[in-house]
């Protein structure tokens, strides 16, 4: 996983209810694991072309409900991220972290919480919105699992 140095996002939002993981308080640390994930590139006036690709394990750390601040760690080091979360009637909390690199490009991963499964694996999607070297957009996007660590 390719992750910029300089990594930081200032936006977070959080609207949780008293009953769930994030008003549990201290910091939680999710393994999440990607392995199935395709990739769009955009080649001009002539459409794009798309690739089956995986991006493998991603981790967040020391992610901090009452702070709003965690970090990624990845091949390049570790860099801050931000948030949003919030948990809908059904009981299911969905945290979506953010990651902005030096380059402007975004990092979107979303963790859903079933808490009433009493389960530690849970469904993630990672999405990435780049351009590299400033070029035609390259987006893609992952499916996989995550774990509470």
């Amino acid at each position: 996983m390719c992750i910029a140095k300089g990594l930081t996002f200032s936006l977070f939002i959080a609207l949780v209810s008293s009953a769930s993981l994030a008003s549990e308080g201290g910091k939680h640390k999710f393994v999440c694991d990607f392995e199935y994930g395709a990739t769009k590139n955009f080649d001009g006036q002539n459409g794009y072309s798309s690739s089956a690709s995986k991006i493998g394990r991603v981790v967040f750390d020391q992610i901090d409900f009452s702070s709003k601040t965690g970090k990624v760690i990845g091949n390049a080091g570790q860099e801050d991220v931000s948030l949003i979360a919030w948990e809908n009637e059904q009981g299911m909390l969905k945290v979506h972290i953010l990651e902005k690199s030096e380059a402007f490009n975004i990092m979107f991963t979303s963790i859903y919480i079933d808490q009433k499964s009493n389960g530690k694996k849970f469904p993630a999607v990672h999405s990435r919105h780049v351009s590299i070297g400033g070029g035609s957009p390259s987006p893609s996007n992952y499916l996989g699992y995550c774990n509470l660590a």
